[in-house]
């Protein structure tokens, strides 16, 4: 059920046309925080799923600066650890820019 769930959700972002970026930023938000909660042994995977959605969005012509030298690292890791999907989205949208 959830390996299912989460391969909709990707193809619904590779699928979908975003005119609005903080939509794309609550779509991958909800992805990696699905990712999260779906996979039994959340320490380890963070890169992994960090790397994942900035392929996703690198797709779509946005990169996502989250290297541990980024100023919104902290709270990135903050809002993975909480499951906090509003402050995830926030975090994704202030990190994108342009290809």
């Amino acid at each position: 059920m959830a390996k299912r769930h989460l391969n909709n959700q990707i193809n619904i972002i590779n699928q979908k046309k975003y005119n609005d970026y903080y939509q794309l930023a609550e779509d991958l938000a909800r992805l990696l925080l699905d990712m999260n909660i779906f996979h039994p042994f959340r320490e380890g995977n963070g890169r992994s799923q960090r790397m994942f959605i900035m392929m996703l969005s690198k797709q779509k012509g946005i990169y996502i600066n989250l290297s541990k030298k980024s100023s919104k690292y902290v709270d990135y890791m903050s809002a993975c650890k909480n499951d906090d999907w509003d402050k995830m989205t926030k975090i994704l949208f202030e990190s994108f820019d342009s290809i």
